[in-house]
């Protein structure tokens, strides 16, 4: 075969004795040249993967992308995925990306089990006096000029649980927002914070920033609340 393909049709590789290996960039269709998709279930690109081990301390990850940036001053670095709606009406659901765990019948994690991990690992030095922001997850709104906000159906985060009746009921009875890790522990004016001076309705409190302005969010430790 030769060093460069321009154009390959229809590859499809099962149990590849070898990995496939591009040493060049690699393009599945253009914008100029996109490829046509007509039935909702066809896929421009299909992986199917297998685990069978049982190593408790390495994760299995079937696709990898890895990426060092050496260049100082520039921006990204991250794998993208865009939805293009071209100016249509879409129907019940739309997403660019989505991320999503079957635990059938009786699978399960012994620890922490999730549809999305995001995770920074921090800077293994001072950067108290250095400027910008990090955030393991960035959620962003960006609004045109002719933009109009339409109420109570626009925000940064939607939470809802669906299925069985029976099995949501349950989840409204035992389930919650969120959950912060025993990492998170009673801080004097720390992001969580024992409330032990004055005559508040709240037991504790959790700060937030809008902006460079810290506000607190009462809290409260057992179900009723005091005057």
């Amino acid at each position: 075969m030769s060093n460069y393909v321009n154009y390959v049709k229809g590859l499809k590789m099962v149990r590849a004795a070898y990995p496939l290996n591009f040493l060049g960039p690699l393009t599945c269709g253009t914008s100029a040249a996109p490829n046509s998709l007509t039935y909702s279930g066809d896929k421009a690109l299909a992986i199917y993967s297998t685990c069978a081990s049982t190593h408790a301390s390495t994760s299995f990850e079937p696709v990898l992308f890895n990426t060092v940036m050496t260049g100082t001053g520039q921006v990204g670095g991250r794998v993208r995925v865009n939805l293009d709606i071209s100016n249509v009406v879409l129907g019940g659901w739309a997403n660019a990306l989505k991320a999503s765990v079957d635990c059938n019948t009786s699978g399960r994690s012994s620890g922490l089990l999730s549809a999305m991990c995001a995770e920074i690992e921090l800077p293994a030095s001072d950067v108290s006096g250095a400027a910008g922001d990090y955030a393991a997850a960035e959620l962003e709104f960006t609004a045109p000029a002719s933009h109009v906000t339409k109420a109570n159906c626009t925000s940064f985060l939607y939470m809802g649980v669906g299925g069985n009746s029976t099995a949501i009921t349950s989840f409204n009875t035992y389930g919650s927002l969120f959950k912060l890790s025993t990492a998170i522990v009673d801080t004097t004016d720390g992001l969580f914070d024992a409330i032990t001076s004055g005559s508040p309705a709240f037991t504790h409190r959790l700060r937030i920033y809008v902006g460079n302005t810290p506000y607190y969010i009462g809290l409260n430790s057992a179900p009723a609340f005091g005057d």
